[in-house]
């Protein structure tokens, strides 16, 4: 008898969780964000940060500082992206967002050249290093 019980216990639930994946599978899936191409970005290096603007410490400051300063001393030559992460979901999963701040510099056609996440000092100090980098290549 316990044997019986066990049995269509096991039969239903393998029922249900059938029924679920079938259900799944009509159930249209997200497609992935596009990734950008040379048209989009007039050919230049994205310049991507994520973060949550309701964030407003002296780090996350820091960090959003170097948007800032990117438009300004590499005007036209680089393309400043802050995609908002709520509305953006295809993106952040696209480049694999899982901490804010995070800073992309990417070439045109999308592909991460460098990845910057949190807000730390050293952090802070790599970005800057780079875009001093980016700088003097688009110069």
């Amino acid at each position: 008898m316990k044997k019986a019980i066990l049995v269509l216990v096991i039969v239903a639930v393998a029922a249900i969780i059938g029924f679920k994946l079938a259900g799944r599978k009509s159930e249209p899936q997200p497609q992935p964000a596009p990734v950008a191409s040379q048209q989009s970005t007039g050919g230049k290096p994205i310049f991507y940060l994520f973060h949550d603007p309701s964030d407003q410490d002296a780090g996350c400051r820091r960090i959003y500082a170097f948007a800032d300063r990117c438009e300004t001393e590499l005007a036209g030559k680089v393309e400043v992206k802050r995609p908002d992460v709520e509305r953006e979901k295809n993106l952040v999963e696209q480049y694999q967002v899982r901490v804010l701040p995070t800073i992309l510099i990417a070439s045109p056609t999308g592909e991460v050249q460098e990845r910057f996440e949190g807000e730390d000092k050293a952090t802070a100090e790599r970005i800057d290093q780079s875009l001093s980098r980016l700088k003097e290549r688009m110069q």
